[in-house]
C-alpha cells in the first residue's frame, strides 16, 4: 500500500495573509504538519512527521536567518531525510 502526503504553504503579497494546508492518509496529520507563526512565516513537515522540523525552522527565521538558510539548517540535521 502507498501513502500519499501532499502539503501547501502560501503567502498574499497583497494582505500578508498565510495559509497552511495538508493532505494524508495518516489520521490527524493537520495537528502535527503545519505551523504558522504570525509576523513570522509558515511551514509544514510531512512524511515521517517531525513537527520540530518546522518549529525549528520558524524559530530560525524570528532570530533573523533568512528562510532558504533555515530551512536548509534544518533539513541538514534531519537524519531521517
Amino acid at each position: 500500500m502507498e501513502l500519499n502526503t501532499f502539503s501547501v504553504v502560501a503567502s498574499c503579497q497583497r494582505t500578508y495573509t498565510l495559509g497552511v494546508a495538508v493532505s494524508s492518509a495518516v489520521p490527524a496529520v493537520g495537528a502535527v504538519c503545519p505551523r504558522i507563526v504570525p509576523g513570522v512565516g509558515a511551514a509544514c513537515s510531512q512524511s515521517w512527521t517531525n513537527p520540530y522540523l518546522a518549529i525549528d525552522a520558524l524559530a530560525r527565521v524570528l532570530d533573523g536567518k533568512a528562510a532558504s538558510a533555515a530551512l536548509d539548517t534544518v533539513l541538514a540535521g534531519d537524519d531521517a531525510r
